[in-house]
This record gives C-alpha cells, sequence and structure tokens, in this order.
C-alpha cells in the first residue's frame, strides 16, 4: 500500500478531556443520500476508543501547507497537545483546521470492526471550505504538496 497515494486528513472530535485527533488516509464519501462518510481508525490509536455511535468528528481535509500539522497528528506530537498546531474553530462541535481544503462534520451511526481496524459510518451535518483546495498527499512513505511533485514533473 506504499504505492499508493492518498489524500491527508485528521479527523478530531471533543472528549471530557479536551479535543483529540489523529492523522489518517483512510476515509470516503460513502454516500450521496444521505450525505455520509466513512473513516478507518487502527485498534491501537489513541483516539479508538473514544469514538462510538452518537459522536460528533470532523474529518479535515488537509491542504498543501498544512504537513506539519499532518506530522504532528500522526504522533510528533502527544494527543492532548495536537491542537495546539495549526488555527483550529472548535464551534462546531468537533476542532475544524481553518486551513483545510475541506472539512466535514458528521455523526458516527455506526461502527465495523474487522481486524485491526473499526471502520467508522458518519452522517454529514455541515461542510466548510478553506482558503485553498489544494490536498496534500501521502505516498511512498512520505507527505507531497501537489500531483505534479509527486509524479516527478
Amino acid at each position: 500500500m506504499r504505492r499508493a497515494v492518498s489524500t491527508v486528513g485528521i479527523v478530531t472530535t471533543e472528549t471530557p478531556e479536551g479535543p483529540r485527533g489523529m492523522t489518517l488516509t483512510a476515509f470516503m464519501s460513502l454516500s450521496m443520500d444521505p450525505p455520509t462518510v466513512a473513516f478507518a481508525v487502527n485498534e491501537t490509536a489513541s483516539l479508538h476508543g473514544l469514538l462510538g455511535p452518537g459522536d460528533r468528528v470532523c474529518l479535515n481535509l488537509l491542504s498543501s501547507g498544512d504537513d506539519k500539522v499532518a506530522r504532528a497528528f500522526a504522533g510528533e506530537v502527544a494527543p492532548e497537545q495536537r491542537i495546539t498546531i495549526g488555527d483550529w474553530d472548535r464551534s462546531l462541535g468537533a476542532p475544524f483546521l481553518k486551513s483545510a481544503a475541506a472539512s466535514v462534520v458528521a455523526d458516527i451511526t455506526a461502527i465495523a470492526r474487522h481486524g485491526s481496524h473499526s471502520l467508522y459510518v458518519a452522517d454529514v451535518v455541515q461542510v466548510e471550505l478553506g482558503p485553498d483546495e489544494t490536498a496534500l498527499l501521502y505516498g511512498r512513505g512520505r507527505y507531497w504538496n501537489s500531483a505534479q511533485e509527486l509524479a516527478g514533473v
């Protein structure tokens, strides 16, 4: 899967201990009617045990300039300190990154476990569009700011 190139996202939620989140590439649009998204979380991730049915999350689809935030949420920064990296808005029930290409606020409606991961299905509540629509990519073990850079153009 190292050769598969993916858009990078950060899933966030509010917990009693404060905002939490993690970087991920395993997410997708699942349905347009009703608008639904899905994402996968490894059972070893600190966020895994914090998510359940009815919880509000935000899938922040990172823009090309958000690689520092992606690295922080991928583990370079402790879970309780990650929200200090980047410009976050917490007014929608789950933190959204203002610089993200898009932020999809959704409520978890179903969870399916398979192997080492859980797949979360969430109904979309709101979408916020950011100032930069160029997505941050991940492939070959690193972040890429554009498809042209990845292709070596």
